[in-house]
């Protein structure tokens, strides 16, 4: 829908102004009679009828410019618009041309009426339909309920008992004149129950709409007053009333359509719209009180319509209470939905979609907390980064399904290997790190990193295949406290290369010689040539000797069918590799990252394999 723009919005503006003034005209014309009763009953006729033809062209227009639910109000508008304004030439022709008096009933009394009910009513439910729950529909009907049964009230009390008390003569004459307040008190009805439920921009619509049925009730229930008084003419001053309530009904077609809400927008209702039932039931409480202090008398009617209407405003209140007890309940069930809802996006943000272990920034953040915790409590905290060996060739032989599938497998073994303090995390791809926190020695971190290759050893079952992959890890300890998680996390992996440099599947410590200009830790990866065939997988041993070179991995005999660079193997269909037989090293061995036993920091050796 189009945007309203300012030209508009002063246009109506300009509208408005000059309704205003016709209406204050019009009045003043009648008041003070300058030209007559004839010049007065003409200006008084033929200017509403007048009026009443161009608020049934602003409605025809207002047809054209809207769509949906509020063009259909609109034509049902428009369609009550031609019958006021053929009961107006009626009338005119009886009043102007014939210069009689209008018969009572007459046809001008149909088209009025028809105009009113069901025309109008139609019309103004139908720009405030909406669908809605079932607790409120009925608020919004007892709200209609209350408001007809408090303007009965009023107009009995001022003008309709009046009517059937003093009236007389053909009785079909007297239904036809309290048919007027009482079809007022129906369209008045429909409008204000329409102007509580609305949302948006359609209030101004319907709130002059609204106020142009007042008027329309005002001024009827005057005519019926002064005509049962012998007090009414042409040219009343209450004729006034007809011309600005069709005035206010051109101007809520006039309202521009651009930029309107829906009626079934989400918006909360203000507090006038909540209130406007007790608005006519305000004046049916001061009538009451008037005739109690005055002493009196309380027709049967009044008291049954008192009582009808009391009745209303306890069920619409007991309702009430139903609809915010439900509003509430919706209301707490939306929050603990968005604090699962956070929750869940907070665990996303700071865990791994693949394998559900905590990501990078999650790591670094809880070896901040357990280097914070050191500090005050003391003992040993390690950080361990773990590298699959190899690993790009499960995802080029069996595919990035199966690679995946492998990760969430090594995942499920690292955390099997640690204690529930301790924190396993995915680093990316096939990198894993480990904080161990809170420990009595500091050989447990190296025991855990034994664990950890350990545990990784055993085949795994990949796609319908045997498979078996190995593990490097570097471990860092927390030496004076005050590092940051991204310095244990550079040190774990200059220990992770020199693991991968020492012929992977094992674990090495870190140490500051490592980060010298020859050290393998600060070169690239060694470059592997050849083409991939048939997957080995390599161990690694240790020298018994303490003055041999630092150890190297050697691989298992090559298959028949070829070698590849890898420290992954696939079993053939028929047959496995052989057991392997492991046996604690000597204490002369020197360790896998190239350090003699002496220098291990704390002692002990990590476990060898013996190949066949």
């Amino acid at each position: 829908m189009p945007k309203v723009g300012g030209d508009e919005r002063r246009r109506w503006w300009w509208a408005a102004g000059a309704c205003t003034v016709f209406v204050i005209a019009f009045g003043l014309f009648l008041f003070l009679n300058p030209a007559g009763p004839t010049a007065t009953t003409w200006v008084d006729d033929l200017g509403t009828l007048m009026v009443a033809g161009v608020a049934t062209a602003g409605a025809v227009r207002k047809v054209g410019r809207v769509a949906g639910r509020q063009r259909t109000g609109w034509i049902w508008l428009a369609a009550a618009g031609v019958s006021w304004t053929i009961g107006e030439g009626i009338w005119s022709w009886y009043a102007v041309v014939l210069s009689e008096t209008v018969p009572s009933p007459s046809m001008a009394d149909f088209f009025y009426l028809l105009g009113s009910v069901p025309l109008a009513v139609v019309g103004v439910l139908l720009l405030a339909s909406k669908q809605g729950e079932v607790t409120r529909a009925l608020r919004y009907a007892l709200d209609g309920l209350i408001i007809a049964g408090a303007l009965l009230f009023v107009s009995w009390s001022t003008a309709l008992g009046v009517v059937y008390r003093v009236g007389g003569g053909d009785l079909l004459a007297r239904l036809v004149d309290l048919a007027y307040p009482v079809s007022d008190i129906v369209l008045t009805t429909a409008a204000l129950a329409a102007l509580s439920r609305v949302r948006g921009g359609r209030r101004r619509e319907l709130g002059l709409i609204g106020a142009g049925v007042l008027a329309f009730a005002v001024a009827d229930s005057a005519f019926t007053y002064l005509s049962y008084t012998n007090s009414y003419g042409n040219g009343s001053l209450f004729d006034t009333a007809y011309v600005a309530g069709y005035l206010l009904i051109l101007l809520a077609a006039l309202v521009p359509t651009g930029g309107e809400a829906d009626p079934d927008a989400s918006r909360a209702l203000s507090a006038g719209q909540t209130l406007l039932p007790y608005v006519p039931l305000t004046f049916a409480v001061a009538i009451t009180v008037g005739k109690a202090l005055t002493g009196a008398r309380f027709d049967g009617l009044l008291v049954a319509t008192g009582a009808v209407t009391v009745t209303l405003v306890v069920v619409r209140q007991w309702l009430m209470l139903v609809e915010n007890f439900r509003l509430g309940q919706r209301l707490e069930a939306s929050i603990v939905e968005l604090r699962a809802r956070e929750q869940d996006l907070a665990h996303q943000a700071s865990h791994d979609p693949l394998t559900g272990l905590a990501n990078r920034v999650l790591f670094a953040d809880r070896i901040d907390q357990a280097l914070a915790r050191r500090r005050r409590r003391g003992g040993f905290v390690a950080v361990m980064v773990c590298d699959l060996d190899e690993f790009k060739s499960v995802n080029d032989t069996l595919g990035h399904l199966a690679g995946d599938e492998l990760l969430r497998a090594v995942a499920e073994r690292l955390l099997a290997c640690v204690r529930r303090e301790d924190t396993v995390a995915r680093l990316g791809g096939d990198e894993f790190g480990v904080l161990l926190e809170s420990l009595d020695q500091a050989e447990a971190s190296v025991e855990a990193a034994a664990r950890i290759n350990r545990a990784i050893h055993p085949e795994f079952r990949i796609a319908n295949q045997r498979l078996l992959i190995t593990i490097s890890t570097g471990v860092t300890l927390v030496a004076a406290g005050e590092e940051t998680a991204d310095q244990l996390l550079r040190a774990a992996d200059v220990a992770l290369y020199e693991a991968k440099n020492d012929g992977r599947d094992t674990y090495c410590l870190y140490d500051h010689h490592m980060l010298t200009d020859g050290s393998p830790a600060l070169r690239s990866r060694t470059t592997w040539h050849g083409s991939p065939s048939i997957l080995r997988s390599s161990r690694c041993t240790t020298s018994r000797s303490s003055t041999s070179p630092p150890a190297r991995c050697r691989a298992w005999k090559p298959w028949r069918a070829g070698v590849t660079r890898s420290g992954v193997f696939f079993t053939p269909p028929r047959s496995l590799p052989k057991p392997r037989k492991r046996v604690p090293s000597s204490p002369s061995a020197r360790s896998s990252c190239g350090a003699p036993a002496s220098s291990w920091p704390f002692g002990g050796q990590p476990e060898r394999t013996v190949l066949p």
